[in-house]
């Protein structure tokens, strides 16, 4: 498969491609935002200009819009944004025209002179023992904690947060080590006209609370910004093969100034990959596609939510899916390695293993020098982007992501095109359209591609023999042979892939002692009352108390945190409790059968789950 790597390596204009990051880091991309519309536009325009078929597709961003348990936010602009610390000589802390992603998406106009109070974590209601009615918080705490409690229950006009998201020691991101930087606190519409965000560097913070031990502070704040009812948009480009059934290639657009590798990699990528197999197939070089390739460009999982819930016509066309999300890192600068994440087990796919093959068929065909460190690892699916939302069974498109993490600049002020490496995007972007060609061609190398499928499944298997238990080896066997099956939907011939599927993994059955996997029939069924993934933050809207619990359990048990994933996936009106537990336990050996029925009792009580069995 080396072949085909190298052909796309050579025919993808990495400098083209780089361009394209350049542009789209001029664009604050805030959804619903004239920043987002104006890079909609440039993308679009690039299509138009390479004759590539497009088509737009327009939802609400108005802060009433249901699809499922998504309500879509109102839309939102800003015009500025100042924080000055009052004094003897004042102090700018942040200011919107030069740094556009210290004002917290969300935020309403906001003009005066503050006194300004500290609230330590902000996450907590013993943290407002003092009054902040009508004040200034600096916070430590998530943002998505400190809104509730600091603006919406206990008055507070603004709140100054000293947060930074992914802490990782192991890459130096922590906030002394980056303490000149601002993070991206996220969007928060709950706002509404209630008040206003900045997030400010730890250095600034660090001067703040210094000053206050010794008196008090004023702040002047000035907030020129609205949310109003807008529109979203979806990009969407087709290359058009014989079938409409096709794999799909999603990056999400939207992400404030610069947001260089988060994520205008992904989309200058996907729009490089469109162009190139565009030009290869006019020129002759590529036939017409058996199957068709359909590329989005979304606001980040509110698009593809909204795509999923209004046309499902079009989504149910895809067999599986790439999700291009920072894929340009210079591992040097950023310190984090290349990613694959493949779906859940709960819907498998044979995608992200053949990535994986494609990825470890390059490192050691030695067809470029690597830079020194550089890195690649398959994770388990973890969500957080755009194949979230495509791979949960209820949508049924079981997306692969390629990206990377961790990332010293995430989410920050100094994620700028510096950081972002040609060579990377053009490796990722040359594997990933091998992969669309393998799935999407008719080709004379299935029998190839199913032994990749086989001999990872067997290195996996191998790895986990003689530690883990017979349910978790019969499961992960299981998942794999399902996965490699999937195959068969995209090829002439699917009985040929079927045939040799079932010869691979009864050969891996006998050699690894692999028995038939059953799960405990009876006790309580229950269906989902909605697709796609549930909306955490809505459903904790009327218990942020709960919600700060459930934020650090997950943030400090990343098991537990995949776990309340999978459980919510499988829930499907057919498997019983005791049946999700069982796979679960086999998934992911060390969580608690108590806290899943903390959780499905949560969601039966909100009418999220009905017992049907």
């Amino acid at each position: 498969m080396i072949r085909e790597i190298k052909f796309f390596l050579q025919n993808l204009n990495r400098g083209r491609a780089m361009e394209f990051v350049q542009s789209l880091v001029e664009f604050h991309r805030i959804r619903g935002s004239s920043g987002y519309d104006a890079a909609f536009s440039f993308l679009k325009g690039q299509m138009d200009l390479a004759g590539i078929e497009t088509e737009t597709f327009e939802f609400p961003f108005d802060g009433e819009t249901d699809y499922w348990t998504w309500r879509m936010p109102p839309a939102w602009e800003a015009r500025g944004g100042r924080v000055v610390l009052l004094g003897k000589k004042p102090i700018v802390i942040c200011d919107y025209s030069e740094n556009p992603i210290c004002l917290v998406p969300g935020s309403s106009s906001l003009q005066g002179r503050f006194p300004l109070v500290s609230v330590g974590s902000g996450t907590k209601e013993s943290d407002y023992s003092k009054d902040v009615r009508g004040k200034v918080v600096l916070a430590t705490g998530h943002p998505v904690m400190v809104c509730p409690l600091a603006i919406e229950k206990h008055g507070a006009v603004c709140v100054l947060f000293d947060f930074l998201p992914a802490e990782d020691k192991s890459i130096g991101r922590t906030k002394l080590q980056v303490q000149d930087l601002y993070s991206y606190a996220g969007m928060f519409p709950n706002m509404g006209k209630k008040g206003a965000g900045f997030t400010i560097t730890h250095r600034a913070a660090r001067d703040i609370r210094r000053r206050l031990s010794r008196n008090p502070l004023e702040v002047e704040i000035s907030v020129e910004a609205e949310n109003f009812k807008g529109t979203g948009r979806v990009l969407i480009a087709r290359v058009p093969g014989k079938d409409p059934d096709g794999l799909v290639v999603v990056s999400h657009l939207c992400h404030p100034s610069p947001g260089a590798n988060d994520n205008a990699s992904g989309a200058a990528l996907a729009a490089e990959m469109a162009i190139t197999f565009q030009k290869l197939i006019t020129n002759g070089d590529l036939s017409r596609p058996a199957k068709s390739i359909t590329f989005l460009w979304v606001p980040e999982m509110f698009g593809t939510v909204a795509l999923a819930h209004e046309r499902p016509d079009m989504v149910r066309r895809f067999l599986s899916g790439i999700n291009l999300d920072m894929v340009g890192e210079n591992q040097e600068k950023t310190r984090g390695p290349l990613i694959i994440e493949p779906g859940p087990w709960s819907l498998p796919c044979f995608l992200g293993y053949l990535i994986e093959a494609l990825l470890k068929e390059f490192v050691s065909s030695r067809l470029a020098k690597l830079p020194d460190g550089w890195a690649f690892k398959r994770q388990d699916f973890r969500g957080g982007s755009d194949h979230y939302i495509l791979s949960d069974p209820s949508i049924g498109v079981p997306t692969t992501m390629i990206g990377h993490w961790p990332d010293l600049y995430y989410h920050s002020s100094q994620d700028t095109p510096d950081k972002v490496s040609p060579d990377e995007m053009a490796l990722v972007g040359a594997i990933a359209s091998a992969a669309i060609w393998l799935v999407s061609w008719e080709h004379d190398m299935v029998r190839k591609v199913i032994k990749s499928l086989i001999d990872t499944a067997e290195n996996d298997l191998a790895a986990e023999s003689g530690t883990a238990s017979p349910e978790r080896m019969a499961l992960l066997w299981s998942q794999r042979r399902e996965g490699a099956l999937s195959y068969a939907v995209t090829r002439e011939e699917p009985y040929k892939v079927v045939a040799d599927v079932d010869e691979g993994f009864a050969e891996l059955a006998g050699k690894f002692g692999i028995e038939d996997l059953f799960f405990t029939v009876g006790g309580p069924v229950y269906r989902r009352n909605f697709k796609a993934p549930l909306y955490m933050r809505r459903f904790f809207a009327d218990n942020p108390e709960r919600h700060r619990i459930f934020m650090e359990r997950i943030s400090r048990d990343p098991e537990y945190a995949r776990g309340v994933i999978e459980a919510i996936f499988l829930t499907n009106g057919r498997r019983s409790f005791r049946e999700i537990m069982e796979f679960l336990m086999a998934e992911y050996p060390s969580i608690n059968e108590e806290d899943f029925r903390d959780l499905f009792l949560a969601m039966r009580e909100a009418n999220l789950i009905e017992q049907v069995g």
